[in-house]
């Protein structure tokens, strides 16, 4: 749980950086993938961004957008973000003209 260091008044249509006050080392073959708390994504925010790269040493920040209609204010220590440490692997992509069939298909979201 990464929670906020400061207070802040998110405004309604604007995307503040939120700055966790954390600094931390992640394992070379590893990322963080950041995760708003339910209770932030209750309240109609949006986190963008949220991928901390191993190689990064500075205050873990979030990237949050309010497109509520209101202002929506965050308190010092209230749990904004949570944090998934998770392996990397090395894949190789390669190219193809087509791709074999499968029951779904193109079917998009909400298919399954």
């Amino acid at each position: 749980d990464f929670p906020y260091a400061e207070s802040v008044n998110l405004p309604q249509g604007h995307t503040v950086v939120i700055n966790t006050g954390i600094c931390m080392a992640i394992p070379f073959n590893y990322f963080l993938l950041l995760s708003l708390w339910s209770s932030m994504a209750k309240l109609g925010l949006i986190l963008s961004g949220g991928v901390i790269d191993p190689d990064y040493r500075g205050h873990i920040k979030a990237i949050i957008h309010n497109p509520t209609p209101k202002d929506i204010h965050i308190s010092f220590n209230d749990r904004v973000v949570q944090g998934l440490l998770i392996p990397r692997k090395n894949t190789n992509f390669t190219a193809v003209d087509s791709l074999d069939s499968t029951q779904r298909a193109q079917k998009g979201f909400g298919s399954s």
